[in-house]
């Protein structure tokens, strides 16, 4: 099956829409969509700008996801400080 450049456009479009009323649970089947479209070709070419921008968005969320995950280490390590029992029963 192939997808217009309409299609693509159309979900984008609903990408913005979900995005701006927080609809959460349509954006995680959007981006289910994009990654089935992008899996499909192997490669895409972006211009320079674009790709600047993914690039900055990645090492965004790879910052956040290390920074949570350092904050779950530190809890773990407190919880096994005190036996992993709670502190209050």
């Amino acid at each position: 099956m192939k997808l217009t450049l309409d299609e693509i456009n159309h979900i984008l479009f609903l990408s913005q829409v979900a995005t701006d009323n927080n609809k959460l649970h349509m954006l995680r089947e959007i981006i289910q969509c994009l990654v089935y479209i992008v899996k499909a070709n192997g490669e895409i070419e972006v211009p320079d700008e674009v790709g600047a921008h993914v690039k900055e968005i990645i090492a965004r969320i790879e910052a956040e996801l290390r920074d949570d995950a350092e904050r779950l280490k530190e809890i773990h390590r407190n919880l096994d400080q005190f036996g992993r029992r709670s502190p209050f029963g």
